[in-house]
């Protein structure tokens, strides 16, 4: 750190903190715990381990809306061939032993 410069700090006990987000419907975005202190550009932010109303040093990171998502899905011999470069055995071909067990 030095001063004068952009910095987020943030103060705990590894002790003591606990991540306690989980995947439970209506439990999700449950904050952590064990995080006393957190500054933001030089601004605390969390103190007590209670989140300040009101104090927004930070500045917003802004990403286009996007009308669709951008998953493709790939299909596994696309994947395995990126994965491993290589010929493969495909392992739930009936004809193994057979020149026709190999996927190139």
């Amino acid at each position: 750190m030095q001063e004068g410069m952009v910095a987020d700090i943030t103060i705990f006990d590894p002790k003591t903190v606990r991540d306690n987000a989980t995947y439970t419907a209506g439990e999700n975005g449950l904050p952590s715990t064990g995080i006393p202190y957190v500054l933001v550009n030089g601004t605390i932010v969390v103190k007590d381990s209670k989140v300040l109303k009101g104090v927004n040093p930070g500045q917003s990171i802004r990403y286009p809306i996007e009308s669709n998502g951008r998953f493709k899905p790939l299909e596994k011999k696309t994947y395995l061939r990126t994965l491993i470069g290589q010929e493969y055995i495909n392992l739930e071909d009936e004809t193994m032993g057979s020149e026709h067990a190999f996927e190139k």
